[in-house]
This record gives structure tokens, C-alpha cells and sequence, in this order.
């Protein structure tokens, strides 16, 4: 065997065990980030208190600067930062004074959780979604949901609110 073809081995071994040893870091030559473990299920029950109490503050206090709050209907546009959270959130509680839900399903992550649940609307409460205004029901009802809550160093980074909207036109008086 030649010279020049062991060293390509060699080369070609020491490049495959230094990508088994070595963090990927090290290889792109860019710094590891530390990973912050994070107790999902204590974050997610203190983060759901604060939508039982309503409580604004509180709740904009456990997201991050940059966090993203996006319900997935139609023409409702994401709030973006801390201050526009705070803006649907006082407009959420607002328009749903009684706010509550009853959870059906939990799936917890390393960095996430997803909450299934029940949105209980009251009989002649005129639900308003973003720029949607609904015509208001003579009965109490419930609007499936589910929330994707994707946390940072214990901070909500990210969530995302799916409803089901043809549940609340399906209910509207006629």
C-alpha cells in the first residue's frame, strides 16, 4: 500500500472518531449552548393558574422578551413581544369575564407541553376572537382547543391556540 493511501486512511479514521468524541460544536467552531432542564409539568400548572385568575401580569411575566402567542384562526394576527401580549391577553380576559376550561389531555416534552381542553363560553357572552365578533348563544356551551406551549429557561417562548371556530358559529343565535 502507498504512502499517500495510508495517510488518506488515517486521515479519513481520525475524522470519524473526532466526530464521535468531539461535540458538534467544537466542530462547527461555534460555542455550545448550556441546556437548561426544565420542570414542564410545575411551569405548565403555574402558567395555567394564571389564566384561571386571569391575571395579566402574571402570565406576561412567565414569557420570554421575545415570545410569540398566535391563535390559529383567520385574520387574528400573532402577538409578538411582551406588549402585545399583554394587549390580547387584557382583551382575551375582558371579553371573557367567567374565562374557564377543563383539560382533557396533557403530553409533556423536554421543552414542551400540549394541552387539550374544553373553552366553556357562557349563554349570551359575545365571543370575540381577534377581529371576529360572534353573534352570542342562549345556552352555555364549550369550544374545543388545544394549546403547544414551547418553553425556554422555564419561560413561555412560544404557544400557539388552535379553536374550533365552527363550534362557535354552530352555536350563535340565529
Amino acid at each position: 500500500m502507498s504512502k499517500q493511501k495510508t495517510n488518506r486512511r488515517l486521515y479519513a479514521i481520525t475524522l470519524m472518531l473526532a466526530a464521535l468524541v468531539l461535540p458538534k460544536w467544537a466542530l462547527a467552531g461555534e460555542p455550545e449552548k448550556e441546556v437548561v432542564k426544565q420542570d414542564i409539568p410545575a411551569l405548565l400548572k403555574a402558567y395555567g393558574k394564571t389564566w384561571a385568575e386571569q391575571d395579566v401580569e402574571a402570565a406576561v411575566a412567565l414569557h420570554t422578551e421575545d415570545t410569540v402567542f398566535r391563535i390559529m384562526v383567520a385574520g387574528v394576527k400573532p402577538a409578538k413581544g411582551k406588549a402585545e401580549l399583554r394587549e390580547l391577553l387584557t382583551a382575551i380576559f375582558t371579553s371573557m369575564p367567567n374565562y374557564a376550561s377543563t383539560p382533557k389531555k396533557v403530553i409533556i416534552g423536554d421543552n414542551y407541553g400540549v394541552f387539550e381542553y374544553d373553552m366553556h363560553i357562557e349563554a349570551n357572552l359575545v365571543p370575540q376572537v381577534g377581529p371576529h365578533v360572534f353573534k352570542p348563544s342562549d345556552k352555555a356551551y364549550s369550544i374545543p382547543a388545544a394549546d403547544i406551549i414551547i418553553f425556554e429557561n422555564g419561560l413561555v417562548k412560544e404557544k400557539v391556540t388552535y379553536l374550533d371556530i365552527e363550534t362557535v358559529r354552530a352555536n350563535q343565535k340565529h
